[in-house]
């Protein structure tokens, strides 16, 4: 039975475990950095952090994405990305623009997602060295490839046009 675009399912364990790990990590590196944001290894951090996450999210948990569940759980997450832009943004720290972009990202990967599957009835897949999806176990053709780049631009995209 084929699933519908949007579904929700339970999570998996990886779910789960990146779910319940991220906001850790998010907590800890914003206390060590909040009240010294002004230091440049502080606002390195965090947009080193950021861009992980955004590479984490478009590379790493593509397939996860597709639960819309756990799509839902990532866009909360992105939108405390935004709002500790938002609360910081009235100084100086414009480095920290990156904070917004993950919000742009994870809808960027659901657009791609639903144009893959309206023009080729196939689920969104990365390319990889290895010529073959290792969940879909089906090979990248050619609108993979031109979404991954899209997808890619979406992370770089901000970063270079600043």
């Amino acid at each position: 039975m084929k699933r519908p675009i949007f579904y929700f399912a339970e999570l998996t364990a990886w779910d789960k475990i990146s779910l319940g790990i991220y906001p850790i990590i998010s907590a800890l590196i914003f206390l060590i950095v909040f009240d010294d944001l002004s230091s440049k290894s502080s606002e390195n951090l965090v947009v080193n952090y950021t861009l992980v996450t955004q590479v984490f999210l478009v590379l790493g948990n593509y397939r996860s994405l597709r639960n819309f569940l756990v799509y839902l759980i990532w866009v909360l997450y992105a939108l405390g990305h935004l709002f500790f832009y938002l609360s910081i943004n009235i100084s100086h720290h414009s480095n920290l623009y990156i904070l917004r972009n993950t919000v742009f990202v994870l809808i960027a990967y659901q657009v791609i997602r639903v144009i893959n599957l309206n023009i080729q009835h196939q689920e969104y897949i990365i390319p990889n060295r290895y010529g073959r999806d290792r969940y879909d176990n089906r090979p990248p053709n050619v609108l993979d490839f031109l979404t991954f780049f899209l997808l890619i631009g979406s992370i770089i995209g901000p970063m270079a046009w600043r």
